[in-house]
């Protein structure tokens, strides 16, 4: 498979294509969903959050076809269903509140079988709904007793402020607290300082919020430069760092063979040498961290049926 991608919105454009014929190739989707499965038991996966689109492209259709392959695995595999919005949340950026993919997105959290809501806040036209995607989908899962999982703050730009500390914000203001809080990519953090890491860490405190790494799709995503001479800088979660400060924190496969990550394969032990090679940290201590990192997490690897 060869793809190359200029940009994220590219990426973007290229996904939103394919998923405009999967209503009418839903054979097509469950076959490639099922391969996925069953290439990610072969790898020794024995359970895996399955993200799953919701969006006015394709509407709630894929969402049966996982609910058919979650079943036919449940044996072998335990597939955990996160309805997903990759897409914004508002039509406009002009729009004071969500519209029919938030509709969608609430019909989906409401469906038997479901058991996470996530986002991507970033995908938002502008600062204000990007925080109104959050504390919606917070919402959803508190009304359908969901957990949640977004794509947070999924740039190397420094001037954008990290929206982790509005999310943080509105959990400790909430009367009741999500199960878990699942934040993927986070590739704004591998800016941070030891100092503001602390910070972090002190604001999570005890709240129920797990990290995923995510290098596979970040590294060929991120820090994109427009000079083939020239290797850009990259980001991606660093793992032994934050695995030092308690936080829980995790390695993971996803994006499996699309426009975000054409590379890489569905074998989450496949990240630990990766892992050596970003963190250039080879010590037993720091192999032994990469490797508990699929264990020891509070939810399953994903990987994505809908991609």
């Amino acid at each position: 498979m060869s793809i190359c991608i200029s940009d994220f919105i590219e990426a973007l454009q290229l996904t939103n294509q394919a998923k405009a014929k999967f209503p009418t190739s839903l054979s097509d989707v469950y076959a490639r969903g099922r391969r996925l499965i069953v290439e990610s038991i072969l790898n020794g996966v024995t359970a895996m959050r399955a993200h799953v689109e919701v969006d006015n492209i394709v509407g709630l259709e894929c969402l049966g076809v996982a609910l058919n392959l979650k079943e036919e695995f449940e044996n072998r595999c335990q597939v955990q269903i996160a309805v997903f919005a990759q897409d914004p949340l508002f039509e406009s950026d002009l729009a004071e509140s969500p519209g029919i993919n938030f509709t969608l997105l609430s019909d989906a959290a409401r469906t038997p079988g479901v058991s996470a809501v996530g986002s991507a806040p970033y995908v938002e036209r502008t600062l204000a709904q990007s925080k109104q995607n959050i504390s919606s989908v917070l919402q959803l899962a508190q009304r359908f007793g969901l957990l949640v999982d977004f794509h947070l703050d999924y740039s190397l730009d420094p001037s954008t402020p990290p929206l982790i500390y509005h999310l943080l914000d509105l959990v400790h203001a909430q009367e009741v607290v999500p199960k878990m809080i699942t934040i993927g990519h986070g590739t704004r953090y591998s800016l941070f300082s030891a100092t503001e890491w602390v910070g972090l860490q002190e604001k999570v405190g005890t709240l129920p919020i797990s990290f995923v790494a995510l290098p596979q799709s970040d590294l060929y995503m991120m820090g994109r430069s427009r000079d083939p001479s020239r290797l850009a800088p990259r980001g991606t979660l660093p793992v032994p760092f934050i695995a030092s400060l308690g936080l829980n924190i995790a390695l993971s496969v996803n994006n499996i063979g699309n426009a975000f990550t054409p590379q890489g394969a569905p074998d989450p032990l496949a990240l630990c040498p990766l892992g050596v090679a970003i963190y250039q940290d080879a010590t037993a201590e720091a192999c032994r961290t990469l490797l508990v990192r699929h264990l020891i997490s509070k939810h399953p690897p994903r990987s994505l049926l809908t991609r």
